[in-house]
């Protein structure tokens, strides 16, 4: 009985362990970590499905699952602010192109209006 509650206190503390790193890893924009992080947790879910009928379990799931929205929330606000930003990148970049050629179109008309 005792080997039981070791390894389910070991798999609670690493299952803390990978939600903190989850929150770092949104918080720095980490997104390549951020899944294999996902990775991670998914392995340590399987192990402790022989403690599902556990209440301590149950509640750190339920936490676990509410945290997860709170995520979801905060990955799908950076996703947006990432797609406004690289629209305006984009529209910054044609206009530097527009403003580009519009100046090697008047250097090309002084160069024939001075030999014409």
């Amino acid at each position: 009985m005792s080997e039981f509650k070791q390894e389910l206190n070991l798999l609670i503390e690493e299952l803390s362990n990978i939600e903190k790193s989850l929150d770092d890893a949104i918080k720095s924009d980490d997104f390549i970590k951020y899944n294999s992080i996902m990775d991670s947790r998914m392995k340590t879910f399987k192990k402790l499905e022989n403690f599902f009928d556990d209440e301590k379990v149950k509640n750190i799931l339920k936490d676990i699952i509410k945290k997860d929205e709170e995520r979801k929330k905060n990955v799908e606000e950076k996703i947006s602010n990432l797609k406004k930003d690289q629209m305006n990148l984009q529209k910054g970049k044609n206009a530097i192109k527009k403003g580009y050629y519009n100046v090697q179109e008047g250097l090309r008309r002084k160069k024939i209006d001075k030999s014409g």
